[in-house]
């Protein structure tokens, strides 16, 4: 044997070898999983037993190694209120609790409907000293007569809640407005509400009428669809977030096909005044402004918050819708009460214009209104709009569909149109509304960069400008501009009003300014009427934050506090949108810092306070109070050197 082959036949055996010893040795030990275990109780410290105890994986945070799901949870607290979960993966997770006759519980939940927080779970790490706490809903109950006494009978019950919004007390309306609170009173008119969350609230008895004309239902089966103008005037923008569905029939004799959301009012069948009941707030009021309202408290019902509904003479409204071609066919015209400004609860009436564009609204009471058509564009390729709702719901208008690569809508080359009439209803039925579809404004501008360079190409996904409503309405049909680098860009159609600019930079980029005619309009309203040409919005890759900590009192935790930022000036206290840089939040981390985006220059008011006093801090007679104990800072350049804040109560 050479020599050469004797080493090859070395190699071998010691491979062999070391295959061998690799086999023999004992497998890596499994991952050790962790513990969480705590109690539930209410506001006073005692315990609530039988409540359920989920984990649900944080989005946010590092997922679980394994799914949670169909392992160790749900559990329920014992006699004691105390809870364990075992074999808990490495993660970041929330804890949520449910019990029949409790708001909704959450680890970190400080007030009803508060936010939660999470927690990071290591391998193999063991917590025991978790607490939930949970509250008692408000109870509104009460009665729906007519004004004879009679009791009304299967009559829709509404419970709006009331809520500071951009600085203004306002409805709280979802975008699936299906999900607002609403009961039917039973034999003897009476309804309740026995799950929500405290606060303020009005109380209705809502009546809207719908028209259609008799070409409405043959044009859709003409088409074999129901028309697009349809959906993009029915979206709720501008008018009620609640619609009827479309017409399978004509009615009969020719008329118009006449529905009523109610059901408390019938079909006019002369051409006199038709009596009907009107929408009615607790305890009588025709008009939201006139209402009064209902403070609902956790654990303490309120009773006898009765609705009197009155019969009384209503009239006809018609008139011609006109767009850029002609007359108008097949569009949604809403008739919503003036004084609801441009989020009503619900339409007076809602009329469907026929191949000439003809309208008429049915069972309108007198009172002041405003006629109003707003035409969203189609969405772009891939998404489709129509009308959702389950069995039972009131339908609504939707979007559907993903788009052809990022998933999101582009926007559309087809332009908003709206038109808006005043009209005012006495003792006699009203002809000659006439309206005129006009295009709405964009805002228009270029893209610039102040940094080292521009970022890389995937770090651009993301980034758009949009214009949102002062007012904080919420615009679900209008689409964000993305842009990818310097240069030019449009917002989409807007519906003329007042808004802010709102810029959501590359990662690891933020907005400087926002500057037309040489004024920051970066967090500030603007009325945009007509197109706005030459806003320069300025990116920057510097850091810039507004960051501290916060010193609690003994025995409390960090992140019970929230830290509030807002400016000095109260004339940009309202008109703050739903979000805005300049009036801000941010929960204290368990280490007792926060950091905020840094928002434009200006001089600025911060303060802590306890979470649990915080569910109105928009408001700003809330503001004003904590002005009065707030820190004051300057917002320039890179921002202040980091914050010290002590705790403030203001209960």
């Amino acid at each position: 044997m050479t020599r050469s082959a004797s080493t090859w036949l070395i190699v071998i055996g010691l491979a062999a070898v070391t295959v061998a010893a690799q086999s023999v040795q004992p497998s890596q030990a499994p991952r050790a999983n962790g513990l969480l275990a705590g109690r539930v109780m209410n506001a006073a410290g005692d315990a609530i037993p039988s409540a359920v105890v989920s984990l649900r994986p944080d989005t946010v945070g590092p997922a679980p190694r394994i799914p949670v799901v169909g392992r160790t949870v749900p559990v329920r607290t014992n006699a004691d209120g105390r809870f364990v979960v075992t074999d808990v993966p490495p993660g970041t997770y929330h804890i949520d609790v449910a019990r029949a006759g409790w708001l909704p519980g959450a680890l970190g939940r400080r007030r009803p409907g508060g936010p939660g927080l999470p927690v990071t779970m290591t391998e193999g790490q063991h917590r025991s000293d978790l607490l939930v706490t949970m509250w008692r809903p408000a109870v509104i109950t009460g009665r729906v007569t007519a004004d004879n006494g009679d009791a009304l009978v299967g009559v829709e019950v509404r419970a709006i809640q009331l809520v500071h919004i951009a600085g203004r007390r306002q409805m709280h309306i979802p975008q699936r407005p299906q999900t607002l609170p609403r009961q039917q009173t039973d034999d003897r008119g009476a309804y309740r509400f026995s799950d929500l969350l405290p606060g303020e609230y009005l109380v209705a008895v809502l009546t809207s009428v719908l028209s259609e004309p008799p070409g409405f239902a043959g044009a859709i089966r003409a088409a074999n669809s129901t028309p697009r103008t349809y959906y993009q005037t029915m979206t709720g923008m501008g008018a009620a977030p609640m619609v009827f569905d479309r017409a399978t029939g004509a009615a009969a004799g020719g008329r118009a096909l006449v529905e009523s959301l109610s059901g408390l009012s019938g079909v006019p069948t002369t051409e006199d005044a038709w009596l009907a009941y009107p929408t009615t707030y607790h305890p009588s009021a025709l008009t939201q402004s006139t209402a009064t309202i209902v403070r609902a408290t956790s654990g303490e019902p309120q009773t006898a918050v009765d609705v009197t509904v009155r019969l009384v003479q209503t009239h006809q409204v018609s008139g011609t819708l006109t767009g850029p071609d002609g007359p108008a066919p097949w569009h949604a015209v809403h008739l919503v009460p003036a004084d609801t400004g441009d989020v009503p609860l619900v339409d007076v009436g809602t009329a469907v214009t026929d191949a000439e564009g003809v309208f008429t609204f049915y069972g309108v009471p007198p009172g002041q209104y405003i006629a109003r058509v707003i035409r969203v564009p189609w969405p772009g390729p891939g998404f489709e709009m129509g009308i959702a709702g389950g069995t039972g719901a009131i339908p609504y208008v939707t979007l559907s569909g993903r788009g052809p690569s990022s998933g999101a809508p582009t926007v559309p080359d087809e332009p908003l149109l709206h038109a808006t009439q005043s009209v005012i209803v006495a003792d006699r039925h009203v002809t000659g509304v006439a309206l005129t579809l006009s295009e709405g404004p964009r805002v228009r501008g270029r893209i610039v960069l102040e940094g080292t360079g521009p970022p890389p190409i995937d770090q651009w996904r993301g980034a758009y400008v949009a214009a949102v409503a002062a007012s904080g309405r919420e615009d679900g049909f209008t689409f964000p501009t993305p842009f990818a680098g310097e240069g030019p860009f449009a917002t989409s159609s807007l519906w003329p009003g007042r808004y802010l600019l709102r810029v959501t930079p590359p990662q690891g980029w933020s907005l400087l300014r926002a500057a037309h005619q040489g004024r920051d309009i970066s967090a500030q309203a603007i009325d945009i009427t007509t197109d706005i040409d030459g806003v320069v919005i300025t990116l920057t890759n510097r850091v810039r934050r507004v960051m501290g900590t916060v010193q609690v009192e003994s025995g409390s935790r960090p992140s019970d506090a929230v830290v509030l930022m807002f400016p000095v000036d109260q004339d940009e206290w309202a008109d703050s949108g739903r979000t805005n840089p300049r009036v801000a939040s941010v929960r204290v981390a368990e280490a007792g810092t926060f950091s905020l985006a840094a928002p434009p220059d200006g001089d600025y008011f911060v303060v802590a306070i306890p979470d649990a006093e915080s569910d109105d801090w928009q408001n700003p007679l809330t503001l004003a109070k904590l002005a009065g104990v707030a820190d004051r800072f300057r917002m320039q350049g890179d921002g202040p050197a980091a914050l010290s804040l002590r705790l403030r109560r203001t209960q």
